[in-house]
């Protein structure tokens, strides 16, 4: 689209504004389900990052109990439950979780409490 004017020497010019809407730079998975391989490497991964955060962060200190838990089918499927609930609640589609890593990280930490009702 191109809009003429005048300016103020009496010389006709172009003007091209940018468009109205925005453009996205980074994809959407909208329309796209997860596999299940897709959920299970990604539960893995947060598995072993765990257990990698319980034995050098301070903020996981207080999990270090329940270690044999985590590495268990028990601890593997209370892990895969929250970053399920964790996207629901917040809208996110298993492709886009690299973006809120910290944030899964935080609530991952704050929710594995819940290991000492298993």
């Amino acid at each position: 689209m191109e809009i003429r004017y005048t300016d103020k020497n009496g010389n006709e010019r172009k003007y091209y504004p940018p468009p109205m809407f925005h453009y996205s730079l980074s994809p959407t998975y909208e329309g796209i389900k997860p596999s299940k391989e897709r959920k299970i490497k990604v539960t893995n991964y947060f598995v072993g990052k765990i257990l990698t955060w319980i034995e050098h962060e301070y903020q996981f200190k207080h999990l270090k109990k329940y270690k044999k838990k985590i590495k268990s089918d028990d601890g593997y499927e209370l892990i895969y439950k929250l970053i399920n609930k964790y996207l629901k609640i917040h809208k996110i589609s298993w492709y886009d979780i690299k973006p809120n890593y910290f944030k899964i990280k935080d609530y991952l930490r704050f929710n594995l409490i819940k290991l000492e009702n298993i």
